[in-house]
C-alpha cells in the first residue's frame, strides 16, 4: 500500500514538472521574446540598426546614436509605462520614430520590460 502511494505521489510529481515545462514552453521569457523579435537591431553592449539598450529603464536616449528627430525631442527617462506603450505602437507612442516593430501581445511587452531591467 505505501509502495502504491508513494507510486501516485511519483506519478503526480512527474506530472506536474511536466506541465511547468510545458507552460514555459508556450510562455517564452522576455530573454527568448527579445532574441527572437529584437535582436535583429538591438544588441545588448552595441548599436546595430537599433540604439544599445544597456540601462534603457534608467536614461533618456543615448546620445552616440543616430535617433530619429522625434525620438532626441522625448524629455523623459523611459520608465516601464512609457515603454510599454512604445512597444505596443511605437509611432502612436512617438510619432516619426525609426522603430516599425510593435509588441501587440501585453504578456511579451510585459515579459520583455522585465527582461530590460536587467540590462545594466
Amino acid at each position: 500500500m505505501a509502495f502504491r502511494a508513494a507510486a501516485l505521489v511519483a506519478l503526480g510529481l512527474l506530472a506536474a514538472s511536466a506541465g511547468a515545462a510545458s507552460a514555459q514552453t508556450a510562455a517564452p521569457g522576455g530573454a527568448t521574446i527579445f532574441k527572437q523579435r529584437c535582436s535583429v537591431c538591438h544588441v545588448p553592449g552595441k548599436s546595430l540598426m537599433g540604439p544599445d539598450l544597456t540601462g534603457v529603464m534608467t536614461r533618456k536616449a543615448r546620445p552616440a546614436f543616430s535617433y530619429s528627430p522625434a525620438m532626441q525631442k522625448q524629455p523623459a527617462a523611459w520608465d516601464a509605462k512609457r515603454l510599454d506603450a512604445f512597444l505596443a505602437g511605437p509611432q502612436k507612442a512617438v510619432p516619426g520614430t525609426k522603430m516599425m516593430v510593435a509588441v501587440a501581445n501585453p504578456a511579451d511587452r510585459s515579459q520583455l520590460i522585465t527582461y530590460m531591467t536587467t540590462l545594466k
